[in-house]
């Protein structure tokens, strides 16, 4: 009962942060009906690895080989193979989006840094565009746009709101010099 009363009133508190405008109306419906790409991810720690394995790439070697023996993300046992992803998605790194967006399929891109690591992804396939029109998603869209702003918000205002940690100081002259600093900060205008 107290956790859905906390959510109901952290969701009715981040209503009117809420920006539900066209630009991103469309955004989400491109993200989902529109021209998606399947790839293949390897990402490493440390730029010389990914230069060593863009080498071996290049040479030929298979990919998803590669990928399951040397990336540290968790596509790794599937082969490097993640789900389709959009462009339009900002879930994924700008740097790998921008880098895909002018190939093709069977390409590799270069190495892509991605804050403290080294990406190398490979276009398995492109998935065209299904013919589903904005208008007729758009009440879909509203509701998506709406869920996954309310979940942000609602979770950045829990973290703000969230119970502070109180000290207890077990040390007698430390807890003694403790209350001496506490009074000159409640004194202090």
């Amino acid at each position: 009962e107290a956790l859905l009363w906390r959510n109901a009133a952290l969701r009715a508190l981040v209503q009117p942060d809420l920006q539900l405008n066209e630009p991103l109306l469309r955004r989400l419906h491109r993200m989902r009906h529109g021209q998606r790409l399947q790839i293949r991810l390897i990402v490493v720690p440390t730029l010389q690895e990914a230069e060593e394995l863009h080498a071996r790439l290049t040479s030929g070697e298979a990919f998803d080989a590669i990928a399951s023996t040397r990336s540290i993300d968790s596509s790794r046992d599937r082969g490097g193979l993640v789900d389709p992803i959009s462009l339009e998605d900002p879930a994924w790194p700008a740097a790998l989006r921008s880098e895909l967006e002018s190939m093709q399929a069977g390409e590799l891109t270069d190495i892509v840094f991605l804050e403290d690591r080294f990406a190398i992804a490979q276009i398995e396939s492109l998935i065209a565009a299904d013919d589903i029109d904005f208008e007729s998603t758009r009440g879909e869209m509203l509701a998506l746009a709406r869920l996954t702003q309310e979940r942000l918000k609602m979770a950045e205002l829990a973290g703000r709101l969230g119970v502070k940690p109180s000290l207890q100081v077990l040390d007698p002259i430390l807890r003694q010099a403790w209350k001496v600093d506490e009074g000159r900060r409640q004194d202090s205008p």
